[in-house]
């Protein structure tokens, strides 16, 4: 493999945590939603569970408050999931890690998929904080995927070929909840699908050198 093209992990030392800050007067600047889900949704075979972004500012705590239990989570003691999620870091720098990685040192652009039953945590650098991005997702067609080694566990981080696509697909979901089309959740699932296609595509070329 090629250097630079690599997922960035390595042995590190211990995470130095942000001083305590108040968030008093702070207004977290970002978005996020939490969907309720039908029956209908779920045949479809692909439904959106969280939609968001938020920028994280230097040396404030992580994460913030205000999401709803199964979601929220400590560093100390990091999370497990019941479905899937990609988290794109758009700005700043941070660390990975989980059941079946090492430490990972995500810097802006990176990539990193959260996969269910598996332990995680991750944060930003306090220094620099970070803008991240997200989406939650599950059903039997992301299971076939992962079940076909699509996507493992074992290689979670991704630098996108086309970031500004990345981008552009986080943008647009959030837009689509926002204005609340009509078939949400199938409008939401075809942006989603459109996203793992290009983070598979990043894969099978540095797989292959290009």
């Amino acid at each position: 493999d090629s250097a630079g093209k690599r997922p960035f992990c390595h042995q590190w030392p211990p995470m130095r945590h942000p001083g305590v800050v108040s968030t008093a007067s702070f207004k977290l600047p970002g978005f996020y939603r939490y969907f309720p889900l039908s029956q209908r949704d779920r045949k479809w075979g692909l439904f959106v569970t969280t939609v968001g972004d938020t920028r994280i500012a230097p040396h404030m705590p992580y994460p913030p408050a205000g999401h709803p239990k199964g979601y929220a989570f400590e560093w100390s003691r990091g999370r497990v999931l019941h479905d899937y999620q990609v988290v794109y870091i758009s700005r700043g720098r941070g660390w990975f890690e989980s059941r079946q990685t090492r430490r990972c040192l995500l810097r802006t652009g990176s990539v990193f998929l959260l996969f269910p039953g598996v332990w995680h945590r991750y944060m930003p650098e306090p220094e620099t904080g970070w803008e991240e991005h997200w989406v939650g997702f599950d059903g039997s067609i992301p299971r076939g995927w992962a079940r076909h080694h699509f996507f493992s566990p074992q290689d979670p981080i991704i630098e996108p070929l086309q970031e500004e696509l990345v981008l552009t697909l986080f943008t647009r979901l959030v837009d689509a909840v926002k204005a609340n089309q009509p078939a949400l959740q199938q409008v939401m699932a075809g942006i989603v699908s459109q996203l793992l296609g290009l983070l598979y595509s990043a894969q099978q070329a540095r797989l292959t050198g290009q």
